[in-house]
């Protein structure tokens, strides 16, 4: 049953608190080291001034500094404090170190430069740790603090300990939160809650032990119930060095600087002040204007914050969600009071399944755009006390479809004497129960709770801060040394290979993500650097770049494959043509090449793109991505068009920047879209997109391919195709590849290029002496020979994409199986008759030795969906063998013919040779004796990744085989 509470005006009075109502959950450990605790004035050790120019590495110089000091015997190191002034900060400044404080003295940062990121972070590592779980027994209610478990042995008073309450299929389908309604397809993909996504950890500290009754008393209140048909719950003893503690962020005036001519750019940081991996920490006296999304953002690992006397002001952002966020809390014990917010859109929101108590105490939002409150899933333990929303309303309730399923957004929440130009919503999700009051007799619940449990004292902890007089004279701080210059293992393309410090980079490759996303995390969705999650960082979200790449060196993956996304908002996951009749945009965000303009409304309801202005967060992230494959002996492959925009599904054109309706040039497409199938799915437009002849589109083509090589092109470890799916017909490969050799002959620099396209078209540019000088890398991936021997090489002159030929010939999305040799035959064609050029061939299934044997540079899984020979094999295996023992010697060997019946063979005459033989026969069988005598040197079974050594005697013509089965042998010089 829905509640209604239109709230107009109240009186907020400061008189002493009542009695404490009965049966409410206790929101007082709330707040800095868990409420009623007054924030410290720590000590200042280094005071910095503002210079005229970039303060940024002067202050974190600073930072680290205190950061290096050791911890008095109050866990303090000291506070920075920068002297009056505007200290222009055009990078990032970092508190990482417990016991640091950046505090302001009449101080203002402006954050400038176009980077969307947090002008100040606050946090360690996320290196948390778990002992054993421990069930829980039987149920425990909402607001208790004494757990039940199966045994007490381990527990001690003191421990911090983690309470999980997992997110059963049970506990879904009792909220209804697998059957959204609504159009569109992959509905139980796209909306419905996933077992797992939705699981709560509360933090707590043990405050008693009963072994004998086997309970635990904790600190903290849980804040919603265990309940032992939804899988009950469970404690686990928690450690977190890496987490930072005692950090303070205060009297700051923070400013994002913007671009004067886009009252809705986004171009520049979106959050003054983050917190993550922290507790015990505070944000106060911090005003933040212009920034994109919030003042201050609590992420979910952290902990007992207070955040007070806070400003939120001037948003310069579009008018849409997932922005102007003003106060988020996506972790556990936070305090936000007498913060103010103008202009946001979801002012004091808790985030996705915070764990609570939240409290927002005492805050006001002024021309508020959309309602307050959650916008998430399953917040529990959040009051609203004595809050007022002019402009909006406060929702507590199920949202439905809304920000991509998010269902119900709030559980166990209270709204107490506060109002709202709009209504406040309450509804109640099966199991729990939000509450809306208004109580003159308690004007505030959490200062009544506060007193009543910790005393009339604490109340003292919630007043007003002074900024300290720095009366002591304050050490200078000192210099910043250097900024380190990575060290860079730059690519080559020799003999063949992608070579790296004299060793071939041979291994596997990871790609980026077509279309899907999701937030919150409850399905694999792939990896994209491009991918914009704001506030969140991790695998899904916005890809920590360096964390990405290390994960390929540990999977062997030797190239990442990185294209534009099919759409920017996940409402269109859904796959429909329907324009949004709001810009209520779902995240993560596929981020495209090209800028918005601040000017009119396109599909998603955001404003439309500029086609001659390109998108500074997404080249940015695509270098960085570069520089950290330099850094670590990878290689990028950037395919600068995504095929599948002009094709197939009508969907993929109906936000993409080049239709008409999304951007401000004349482009000259129809609009609307002339969709085929009366309008519903099909939609093909590639041959007019590429149309190099046209004025308008080809001279945004070439500013296009320009800016990207403007970007990649002097990196060390970038190889760029055209397109993924092979775009655009003939014409427009030479446009590409007559572009690329303009922009090289311009600026002095060597670009590393594949061809990636049908075999026509490659053969056609291979056989023209001039554009075929500018290639490096063949990729053979879009055509194979089937079973029987004949050639699958679709053309369609890019008006199709690949799937649909694939489609059309077989009547089913995939290629029919074929035969090793025939993967082998196909490189060999192509390593023959190109040595220089690195070759790149789909495996077909059957794993990287045909490509490696043929003497290819790179196996990569087809584009389809490829069926399996059923044979057994261990691909890391594989790699770790051919990066240990054969790396080196790769750029030298050649595949031979005249060595061996029965095998495929590599071979160089100073480095050695390698021979694979996959017939049931016993041995090897040599048409000549090796050269050089008796030879020693390894077997490897692919099957297996089983190493034994192996010796071949002088003059020998047959080779013995360890067992029956495949087996590389290899025999160094």
């Amino acid at each position: 049953m829905r509640t209604i509470l239109l709230l107009v005006t109240l009186a907020f009075v400061a008189i002493a608190e009542a009695a404490v109502p009965p049966g409410l959950m206790d929101f007082s450990s709330a707040g800095y080291r868990g409420g009623g605790v007054p924030l410290p004035h720590v000590p200042a050790r280094f005071a910095v001034g503002p210079s005229g120019g970039d303060d940024t590495r002067a202050i974190q110089a600073a930072l680290d500094a205190a950061g290096r000091l050791p911890l008095d015997a109050a866990g303090w190191r000291g506070a920075v404090v920068l002297r009056p002034g505007t200290y222009r900060v055009g990078g990032q400044l970092r508190l990482a170190a417990s016991g640091v404080v950046l505090r302001g003295e009449r101080a203002t940062l402006v954050a400038t430069g176009d980077d969307r990121r947090t002008l100040i972070q606050v946090g360690g590592r996320n290196d948390r740790g778990l002992g054993r779980l421990v069930p829980v027994r039987g149920n425990v209610a909402v607001g208790t603090t004494e757990i039940p478990v199966e045994t007490a042995a381990g527990f001690a008073v003191g421990q911090r300990v983690l309470v999980r309450r997992p997110s059963t299929a049970e506990w879904i389908a009792a909220l209804g939160m697998t059957n959204f309604p609504g159009p569109g397809q992959y509905k139980d993909a796209r909306l419905d809650w996933v077992p797992g996504s939705r699981d709560i950890e509360w933090e707590r500290t043990i405050v008693a032990v009963d072994a004998a009754n086997r309970t635990l008393t904790l600190d903290a209140p849980l804040t919603t119930a265990l309940e032992e048909k939804f899988g009950g719950g469970a404690v686990h003893v928690l450690t977190w060095p890496g987490r930072v503690r005692q950090v303070g962020v205060e009297f700051l005036d923070c400013i994002s600087e913007t671009d004067a001519t886009n009252p809705q750019d986004e171009e520049h940081a979106w959050m003054a002040v983050a917190l993550d991996d922290a507790e015990d920490a505070w944000v106060r006296d911090v005003t933040a204007r212009r920034f994109v999304l919030s003042a201050v953002w609590i992420g979910q690992r952290a902990r007992a914050v207070t955040v007070q006397d806070c400003a939120y002001a001037e948003p310069v952002a579009e008018e849409a969600a997932w922005r102007r966020v003003s106060f988020y809390v996506g972790g556990q014990q936070a305090l936000v009071q007498r913060c103010t917010a103008a202009g946001g859109r979801r002012d004091f929101a808790a985030g996705h399944c915070a764990a609570g108590p939240i409290v927002f105490l005492d805050c006001t939002a002024v021309e508020a755009r959309a309602d307050a409150g959650p916008f998430e899933s399953w917040a529990s333990g959040v009051l609203y006390d004595r809050v007022s929303i002019a402009g909006a309303g406060l929702g507590l309730m199920n949202l439905g479809v809304k920000t991509q399923g998010a269902g119900w957004n709030a559980a166990n929440c209270v709204v107490w004497n506060s109002a709202a130009a709009g209504k406040i919503w309450i509804e109640n999700p099966p199991g729990a129960e939000n509450q809306a009051f208004v109580d003159a007799a308690t004007p505030s619940l959490y200062r009544a709770q506060l007193e009543s449990r910790a005393g009339r004292d604490a109340l003292t902890a919630l007043a007003r801060s002074e900024a300290p007089q720095e009366l002591a004279e304050i050490a200078a701080a000192p210099a910043p040394g250097p900024a380190p210059r990575r060290e860079q293992h730059p690519i080559e393309v020799r003999g063949g290979y992608f070579v790296v410090d004299g060793r071939a980079l041979f291994g596997g490759s990871l790609g980026s993500a077509l279309w899907k996303g999701q937030l919150p995390l409850g399905r694999e969705t792939g990896t994209s650097p491009t991918r914009w999650a704001p506030g969140r960082t991790g695998p899904g979200l916005t890809e920590d770049l360096a964390a990405l790449t290390e994960r390929m060196r540990a999977q062997r993956a030797a190239i990442y494959w990185a294209f534009p996304g099919l759409w920017y908002d996940r409402r269109r996951d859904d796959h429909s043509i329907a324009l949004r009749e709001d810009a209520d945009v779902w995240a993560p965000f596929a981020e495209m090449p090209w800028a918005r303009s601040g000017r009119g409304r396109n599909a998603m309801q955001l404003s439309k793109y500029d086609l001659t202005r390109f998108n500074p967060w997404y080249f940015r992230r695509l270098r960085e991505l570069a520089d950290e494959c330099a850094a670590r002996g990878l290689l990028l492959a950037y395919q600068v068009y995504d095929n599948h925009n002009v094709q197939e599904a009508a969907a993929h054109w109906t936000d993409f920047p080049w239709r008409p309706l999304n951007c401000v040039q004349e482009v000259g497409f129809p609009e609307p879209p002339a969709y085929e199938n009366a309008g519903q799915n099909r939609h093909h437009i590639a041959d007019a997109f590429y149309d190099s002849t046209h004025p308008v589109r080809r001279d945004l083509h070439e500013r296009y391919i320009r800016h990207t090589l403007d970007v990649l092109g002097a990196a060390p470890n970038v190889l760029v195709t055209l397109g993924y799916q092979f775009a655009g017909p003939l014409e427009f490969q030479r446009f590409f590849l007559d572009t690329v050799a303009a922009w090289q002959r311009e600026h002095g620099c060597r670009v590393y290029v594949a061809l990636q396209t049908s075999k026509a078209v490659t053969d056609a540019i291979l056989a023209d002496p001039a554009r075929a000088a500018l290639v490096d890398v063949i990729d053979l991936r879009y055509w194979q020979y089937l079973p029987d021997g004949q050639l699958f090489a679709p053309d369609g002159q890019g008006k199709l994409a690949f799937r649909e030929l694939r489609t059309a010939a077989f009547g089913r999305d995939a290629l029919l199986r074929s035969r090793p040799e025939l993967v082998y035959r196909q490189v060999r064609e192509y390593r023959d008759r190109y040595p220089g050029k690195a070759i790149i061939c789909g495996h077909a299934g059957f794993g990287s030795i045909p490509v490696l044997m043929a003497g290819g540079a790179a196996a990569v899984v087809a584009e389809s969906t490829l069926p399996r020979d059923g044979a057994k094999r261990d691909e890391a295996a594989l790699l770790a063998f051919v990066a240990e023992h054969l790396a080196t010697a790769l750029p030298e060997l050649k595949p031979m013919d005249d060595l061996a019946e029965n095998a495929w063979v590599l071979a160089g005459e100073k480095r050695g040779v390698l021979l694979y033989a996959s017939e049931a026969a016993p041995t090897i069988r040599l048409k000549r004796a090796l050269p050089a005598g008796t030879r020693e040197g390894l077997w490897f079974n692919p099957e297996d990744g089983t190493v034994r050594p192996a010796r071949v005697e002088a003059g020998a013509t047959t080779i013995a085989m360890p067992t029956a089965g495949s087996w590389l042998l290899w025999l160094p010089r």
